[in-house]
Order: structure tokens, then C-alpha cells, then sequence
């Protein structure tokens, strides 16, 4: 099975809630989540090849961080 890929910058900074939110596995940009104030049921990329911002969590309680962030 292939990967999903998505090579730019990936702006959902007006999301607040991760419901039914599928991320692909690689984002090769900028991930902005900063909107969202709760992690519950997020899965992040296992690769962000520039920054990630999850400025707006209250908690990151079972939040697994990628394993590639540049």
C-alpha cells in the first residue's frame, strides 16, 4: 500500500477539533494545526519536513509526535 504524500505546506490552523480528521503520512511543508484545542483521536504524520505548530492544545495527553519534524 502507498503512502500518502502531500509535499507543500498544510494550513488547517481554523480546525479545532480532530473529528474524523485524516492527515497523510508525510507533509513535506509546514503543518499548522493551531487552532486545534483538544488532541483526542489525532494522528499525526510519522514525517512534517518543516515546522509543526499545535500551539493551541490545552493538554497534549496521548499526543505521539511525528518522527521526522525539520
Amino acid at each position: 500500500m502507498a503512502s500518502i504524500v502531500h509535499e507543500g505546506d498544510l494550513d488547517l490552523s481554523h480546525l479545532t477539533l480532530p473529528t474524523r480528521l485524516e492527515l497523510p503520512e508525510h507533509v513535506g511543508g509546514c503543518l499548522d494545526l493551531s487552532g486545534l484545542i483538544s488532541a483526542e483521536g489525532l494522528k499525526l504524520p510519522e514525517h512534517v519536513g518543516g515546522s509543526l505548530d499545535l500551539s493551541g492544545l490545552t493538554s497534549t495527553e496521548g499526543v505521539k509526535l511525528p518522527e521526522h519534524v525539520g
